[in-house]
């Protein structure tokens, strides 16, 4: 948690000594802030809020480079505080209305020594160079491994450079090994999702062959049940597997006859219902 000042403004330009307090603002802002987030809020916002301030609490979990989240107090849910925001106005454009957050040099240190994966976003301290827990993801491909490049979130903009022959070296084994790709070191890549979805494939088929004979031999007990006790519609008794239960009367209902069947069926060995 980091404790910071949101600053509120709120200026019409149409009035000199406000245009001046707008530029003055801007003038301050704009060498130590990255930069001045335009958002249209879904509609223009009354004017609620002069030039005041507010003590906020950050959260620091999930850190961006540009904007920041309030931690939550209560029912009351946080905020998306950018650090310097700008309402866009549909009309009224001579409004300028926003905030600004104050960098605390704790913000600033956080965001210098906290580094982001390019490829999903997972943030670290530590000094790992590449965030190789992304190299088994099923959606990333060969040519975009130096996305996993782990840089600052306070580099602005963040670059992934390609990477260095020395780089590849490294990163493309260990890539074919996460994603279960050559035949070398198979013991290696059993891990793989790809290598684990192929080793499941006659466990999964021996395990869906065992469900449908244990069906088969629960209808042949149910069918043979029917046939022993002069029933023959077998064409209209289908069992539903979903949840373990004949159904009479699925093609064409019995009706007003549903009772009569109920009698014939006293003792069958199964959970049922007749339509």
């Amino acid at each position: 948690m980091i404790k910071t000042t949101l600053h509120h403004y709120c200026f019409d330009i149409n009035y000199p000594d406000q245009k001046a307090a707008w530029g003055a603002l801007k003038k301050q802002l704009a060498p130590i802030l990255y930069l001045q987030m335009n958002a249209h809020s879904g509609g223009n916002q009354p004017i609620t809020r002069r030039n005041d301030s507010e003590a906020v609490e950050l959260e620091v979990k999930h850190l961006f480079d540009n904007q920041w989240n309030e931690i939550a107090v209560g029912d009351k849910s946080g905020r998306r505080l950018f650090d310097w925001y700008l309402e866009y106005r549909l009309t009224g454009q001579h409004i300028k209305q926003g905030h600004w957050l104050e960098q605390t040099q704790e913000m600033i240190d956080i965001r210098n020594n906290t580094r982001k994966c390019g490829y999903c976003g997972a943030q670290s301290t530590g000094p790992e160079e590449f965030h190789t827990a992304c190299l088994g993801s099923q959606y990333l491909k060969q040519d975009d491994i130096y996305l996993i490049r782990m840089r600052a979130v306070s580099e602005r903009p963040r670059q992934f450079p390609k990477l260095t022959k020395a780089e590849a070296s490294v990163l493309i084994p260990a890539y074919e090994v996460a994603q279960g790709l050559g035949a070398e070191e198979r013991e290696k890549k059993a891990h793989s999702r790809l290598r684990k979805k192929v080793a499941a494939l006659v466990p999964d088929a021996e395990r869906k062959a065992a469900e449908l004979i244990a069906e088969a031999e629960k209808k042949t007990t149910a069918y043979t049940w029917l046939l022993d006790h002069k029933f023959r519609e077998l064409d209209n008794v289908i069992y539903y597997s979903h949840t373990d239960k004949f159904c009479f009367g699925w093609r064409e209902p019995y009706g007003a006859d549903a009772s009569v069947l109920r009698e014939s069926l006293e003792g069958f060995p199964f959970d049922y219902e007749v339509k």
